[in-house]
């Protein structure tokens, strides 16, 4: 039968791994398991946040500052140069270029033309005085006048004015997209996208060989074409077009490499996973943060192997130490991304793009105040300029000469040669001259605008009084004092912005790109559903560079797992049901958390929600099956142990069926004896009393008793074992298929319940006082007799130990009479326990190893025991120490304590022989407490010894004649 329910077993565990292995190979379980994957990655720890990497945000205020959209590309150019000069480290950009715009005003034109209109007029003018000095010395004839005029002309006036007019033509407009290319190459690493979608853009076969041969590697060495398997289910799963769409090739050409921004979303709409590599006519195009990353730790050769991608000899940016960095991979060859828990963007560094402007913005106001304080000069006596003046104009020339600089350095910026090597290029030197000089300016700035100079003019000023109009004076001071003012305010601010960003910049990888609310540039993540997509590249880089990275470990390993550990649960099937169903629970239970607390407390991530269903669906289909099985099985015990059991044995036997067996078991009990004192002639009076209906009426009293005396014993799940006429013998501990206490606990349940049991006999004396009024009978010879019967007294008797429980009787074709039941020398020594109350007068007896066991633990104190000496009973040959049960300590008066303890003492001088001084003793307690029975049996002992004496060899052991 075992054989048939195994292999049914085997069966439905077999229908069900296959139904589920089938629905988790096409895929049902996996939306499922994105969402226990990103619930699960909330709980990891978060990751270290590389405090190099830099969100730069063009966000709602710089927009808002600006007030135009799109902006012109010479705004990122500036931000490029400013991040230069504050030191950051690489940049960016997560925004591409395309196509090209138009040209737009230069920002410095119109100084720049009054300028060299001013130079032409004084160019001019030269000449003319020239002419007029030669006629007036008579270097020249009057006749030869007009053709030198000509000459002049022709040869110097009108080249002069066709030189004005391409200065103005060249320095009106400006080409934003080259002076964006130019700031490309002079930042130096500064990193385009390259989108290998088809967008619909054409791109010359010139510049694909450009970008293929300059941009595009070489150096991965793929033997199993695994980038390439890959990036096609990639694109079959997003339904994208293979496509090549790089920034514009004017940008691509300074621009230090460039990498794709295309992210992996997953089938609901989740961005977890990267790709880091997009195979394109046998080259490779990295990850727009996996190439950087490459860059940083300076590795030159990359290997592809089943579920790793190789950074061979990767810098450990950290540590600078060399190792070959294995970056594992899933399936398919993508990175899953380590996120920052929350609003990853904010957990990165990040600074507004407007602060960038912001530095431009007061670079140009410190340049309007000193050109407004050098157009206002105040003169000495001597005609001479005061010193504000001359010095202004010195920095407005330092300025100048910083500008041609730039201009100087940008036009070196000519490109990259097909081999990355730069064709023109700025040195190191040119970079640190040129920084130096910006900073040596920023620093006479801030020392000129601190000098003072506003006394001294306006001193001068004052001294003028008189001379000039006073209106003119006011004019001045207001003037001047407000350009200062301003001057050193915009000096300050820009300085101290200065060092606040350089802090921030100084060796910062910055990524570019665009987190306003208007832009459609936002995705979903495992924690935000409208997330900033620029902060996903900063995930992919923080992930590179911590080495924090997330293992996928196949699902059909832990499915297999899975299959074979409801294998082993087949093992359990000699178990309970309820057993079985517990343990494969919490085997399944701790199997599932064993993969959850492995992804939560390390870095290796399966997919298991469909593992998850199959287990609970696997103990489902067990539970109903062993449930079915169950039900058969109890209503045969039910059928059977109905005939002999009470009702507590038979739901006992029907929680637990493998009770129900005829060879027993053998288990530590507490055994219980109760008998009604002199039950015979409390029969006889009865009969005497009621006649023929005395057997009724004796029953009755009976079934009633002891009814309320079973109760006590059932209320501590005691089980009646049987009654054998007035007696109640019971058990504790057994059956107990639950282990729902230990013996102790058992034994303390057990005298509990005698204790109980005696008050309920008060009760039951009290509430039928009218049972024990003397009555007068008369008989049928007209004699009278008066009969009293007297108060129901019961005698208790217990013991523990190991006892031999279980069915026992007889189950034949014919005949059938079992019972549960108990046997043993534990069991034969609580009955003479009972017996033994007559010899002292005792009403509960019990055994030292009830007692010890009972007075323990959380128990211990809580009953309080006369001791007694030790007996030998019939049928044993070892003494046993007795103890005589008297009550609750808690209900005990402080008389019956005292009275206890004198007890004590007195059995202690008793079993010492100090017979004279124990009788004493034994009869002040039998003075207290309206009399103490045992004491007086102990009295009568010592008086006995006293006058007969005792043998050499006593020991205080009383040998038992009788049962």
């Amino acid at each position: 039968m075992k054989n048939k329910n195994l292999f049914i077993s085997f069966s439905i565990k077999f229908i069900v791994f296959l139904v589920f292995g089938v629905l988790f190979y096409i895929g049902v379980f996996t939306k499922l398991d994105f969402r226990l994957y990103d619930s699960l990655l909330g709980r990891r720890k978060k990751p270290e946040i590389d405090k190099n990497i830099m969100l730069v945000k063009v966000d709602d205020p710089s927009i808002k500052e600006l007030g135009e959209w799109p902006w012109s590309r010479d705004v990122y150019a500036d931000a490029l140069l400013r991040m230069k000069e504050l030191g950051a480290e690489i940049a960016i950009f997560d925004i591409e270029y395309i196509s090209p715009t138009k040209n737009g005003i230069a920002p410095s034109a119109e100084q720049k033309i009054y300028k060299q209109v001013a130079v032409t007029e004084e160019q001019v003018n030269i000449l003319i005085d020239q002419l007029s000095s030669a006629i007036k010395a008579g270097y020249i004839k009057a006749s030869e006048v007009p053709a030198i005029v000509d000459e002049m002309i022709s040869e110097n006036i009108e080249p002069t004015f066709e030189n004005l007019q391409n200065y103005i033509a060249d320095n009106m407009s400006r080409d934003n997209d080259e002076y964006f290319a130019q700031s490309l190459q002079f930042f130096g690493k500064a990193y385009l996208t390259i989108n290998h979608d088809d967008l619909g853009y054409d791109v010359s076969a010139e510049e694909k060989n450009y970008i293929q041969e300059r941009i595009l590697k070489d150096n991965v060495k793929d033997a199993s074409n695994l980038i390439q398997i890959g990036n096609d289910y990639t694109s079959y799963e997003t339904g994208e077009t293979r496509g090549f769409n790089p920034a514009m090739y004017k940008l691509m050409t300074r621009a230090y490499g460039a990498n794709f921004t295309n992210s992996v979303v997953d089938g609901d709409g989740v961005r977890r996973r990267m790709q880091l590599l997009f195979k394109y006519n046998n080259d490779y195009i990295n990850q727009l943060a996996f190439g950087p990353f490459l860059e940083i730790v300076d590795s030159k050769e990359l290997i592809r192997e089943k579920n790793y991608l190789i950074v061979k000899n990767a810098k450990n940016p950290y540590t600078g130490q060399r190792h070959d960095l294995k970056i594992p991979l899933d399936t398919y060859g993508r990175l899953l991304i380590n996120y920052h828990h929350g609003e990853s963007y904010f957990s990165f560094k990040n600074e507004s793009i407007i602060y960038l402007i912001k530095l431009d913005t007061l670079e140009d106001q410190i340049m309007l105040c000193l050109n407004n304080i050098a157009g206002q000069p105040v003169y000495n006596d001597d005609g001479s300029e005061m010193e504000y003046t001359y010095l202004a104009y010195e920095l407005i020339d330092e300025y100048d000469q910083i500008c041609r600089m730039k201009e100087q350095l940008m036009s070196q910026c000519t490109g990259y040669a097909l081999d990355g090597s730069v064709i023109d290029g700025i040195t190191d030197e040119e970079y640190r001259d040129y920084f130096n000089f910006r900073n040596q300016f920023y620093t006479d700035v801030a020392a000129y605008a601190s000098a003072g100079y506003l006394d001294d003019i306006y001193t001068r000023l004052d001294q003028l009084a008189g001379i000039i109009d006073d209106e003119i004076i006011e004019q001045y001071k207001t003037y001047l004092a407000e350009d200062f003012d301003n001057l050193k305010y915009n000096s300050d601010t820009f300085n101290e912005f200065m060092t606040e960003m350089r802090q921030a910049y100084n060796g910062a990888y910055c990524i570019i790109g665009n987190t306003a609310t208007s832009t459609t540039d936002i995705g979903a993540t495992p924690y935000e559903t409208k997330f900033m997509n620029v902060a996903i590249h900063a995930n992919v880089l923080n992930t590179l560079l911590q080495e924090d990275f997330i293992v996928t470990v196949k699902w059909q390993w832990g499915f297999l797992l899975a299959f074979i550990l409801s294998l082993l649960m087949l093992l359990l099937i000699k178990a309970s049901n309820a057993k079985q169903n517990i343990i494969t629970f919490i085997a399944y239970l701790i199997y599932c958390l064993f993969w959850g607390a492995l992804f939560v407390f390390s870095k290796y991530y399966i997919q298991f929600i469909g593992t998850i269903l199959c287990l609970v669906v696997d103990l489902a289909a067990g539970i109903g099956y062993r449930f079915f099985l169950s039900n058969k099985e109890k209503q045969f015990i039910t059928q059977i142990a109905s005939s002999f059991a009470n009702k507590d044995t038979v739901n006992e036997l029907r929680k637990n069926p493998d009770a129900f067996k005829t060879e027993g078991q053998k288990k530590c009990i507490t055994a219980l004896f109760s008998d009604i004192q002199k039950f015979s002639t409390l029969s006889e009076s009865i009969g005497k009393l009621y006649g023929d209906e005395g057997p009724n009426k004796l029953i009755e009293i009976l079934n009633e008793y002891l009814g309320q005396m079973s109760n006590e014993i059932l209320r501590n799940n005691g089980n009646i074992d049987k009654y054998e006429g007035d007696a109640i013998i019971s058990m504790f501990g057994a059956p107990d298929p639950m282990n729902s206490h230990t013996p102790e606990e058992w034994a303390y349940l057990c005298l509990d319940s005698a204790i109980r049991m005696k008050k309920v006999e008060v009760e039951f004396n009290n509430t039928h006082a009218d049972l024990f009024e003397p009555k007068e009978i008369t008989h049928e010879d007209g004699s009278k007799e008066v009969i009293q019967l007297k108060p129901l007294q019961t005698r208790i008797g217990v013991n523990s130990g190991e006892a031999f429980v279980g069915l026992m009787g007889s189950k034949t074709d014919t005949f059938s009479k079992l019972n549960y039941t108990m046997i043993g020398d534990t069991v034969n020594l609580a009955s003479r326990l009972e017996g033994v109350n007559k010899a002292y007068g005792s009403w509960i007896m019990c055994s030292d190893d009830t007692w010890n066991m009972a007075d323990s633990g959380a128990h211990k104190g809580a009953i309080t025991a006369k001791r007694l000496d030790q007996v030998r009973v019939v049928g044993r040959s070892t003494p046993v120490q007795l103890y005589s049960i008297v009550g609750f300590t808690n209900e005990l008066s402080r008389e019956q304590k005292e009275e206890i303890d004198i007890f004590h003492a007195a059995l202690d001088k008793y079993l010492n022989r100090d017979f004279a001084n124990a009788g004493k003793l034994f009869m002040q307690a039998n003075s207290m407490c309206s009399g103490d029975p045992i004491a007086l049996v102990f009295a009568d002992r010592c008086k006995n010894f006293l006058e007969n004496g005792v043998s050499e060899d006593w020991d205080g052991v009383i040998n038992m004649t009788s049962k």
